[in-house]
């Protein structure tokens, strides 16, 4: 399943519904939000309050669109995911 995803966080600006980016799995997004907010340096200055919103399919523009699922830095420092419907 191909997933639909916008990364964002306390340091970075608000993305625009078409600055999304692709991931095959579900765990292959949980895999690139955890390196962003374990100091990648691509995603520098990022702490526990960012988030990745997730949606099922490969689209092209998220901008009224609810998402499918969110991912967040959960108290004991894992990732958390979480159903939006």
């Amino acid at each position: 399943m191909r997933i639909t995803a916008q990364y964002f966080g306390a340091n970075l600006a608000l993305p625009e519904g078409t600055e999304v980016e692709y991931f095959d799995s579900l765990q292959s997004a949980k895999n690139a939000f955890w390196r962003r907010t374990d100091f990648d340096p691509q995603y520098p200055c990022q702490d526990n309050s960012a988030e990745m919103l997730l949606w099922k399919g490969m689209l092209l523009d998220v901008e009224d669109l609810y998402p499918d699922y969110r991912l967040y830095i959960g108290p004991k420092g894992g990732v958390n995911k979480e159903d939006c419907w």
